[in-house]
């Protein structure tokens, strides 16, 4: 290209003899002498996907590895990372309903301390604990999150009366191999 009021041949005149029509090195200026200037990377923090010409949170599962074994294995959800399950599974599951909201979170960690073969002693609760079991293993996340029928080995549920109007709920989740201790003197 030839530039008149430079008075030489130049590689642009304007923005778009300098774009090359690749989204994920941003857009192109012609700058005053002439050359063309890279726009830099579009994505800062994110991930260029040029097939939808879009910034994503990741395009594989491995752009949302966080080196950690112990908090599951993320994987890339439709262009989102999903975080992965913080207990290793089987689990034991702690439901707190009613009283305040603190109280259920309590009531969540005291249903953790009962025995696995337990069951509430109201009907309505030990049905509602033998659902959320079934539930909790239909997803198929399985020992260790490698996949199978046992996510849960338990699930237990304390409640505790509350207002109609507000009816808080806490769940607390362990890992299978709860740590004890004791001593005797």
């Amino acid at each position: 290209l030839c530039d008149e009021d430079l008075q030489s041949c130049v590689t642009c005149l304007t923005d778009a003899d300098c774009a090359d029509e690749v989204f994920c090195n941003g857009q192109e200026v012609c700058k005053s002498d002439g050359s063309c200037e890279s726009g830099g990377a579009p994505c800062a923090g994110l991930y260029c996907d040029e097939a939808s010409q879009a910034c994503v949170g990741c395009i594989e599962d491995a752009d949302c590895y966080d080196g950690r074994f112990c908090n599951g294995f993320e994987s890339c959800e439709g262009e989102t990372c999903a975080a992965g399950a913080n207990p290793c599974p089987p689990i034991v599951v702690g439901v707190g309903i009613g009283g305040t909201f603190d109280y259920s979170a309590y009531l969540a960690k005291k249903a953790l301390l009962r025995r696995l073969d337990s069951r509430h002693p109201d009907p309505f609760y030990a049905k509602l604990e033998e659902e959320l079991l079934e539930l909790v293993n239909r997803t198929g996340v399985g020992p260790q999150g490698l996949g199978g029928t046992t996510t849960a080995l338990g699930v237990l549920v304390e409640a505790h009366p509350c207002h109609i109007a507000s009816l808080p709920v806490a769940v607390n989740m362990q890992c299978h191999s709860a740590r004890h201790m004791s001593a005797s003197f």
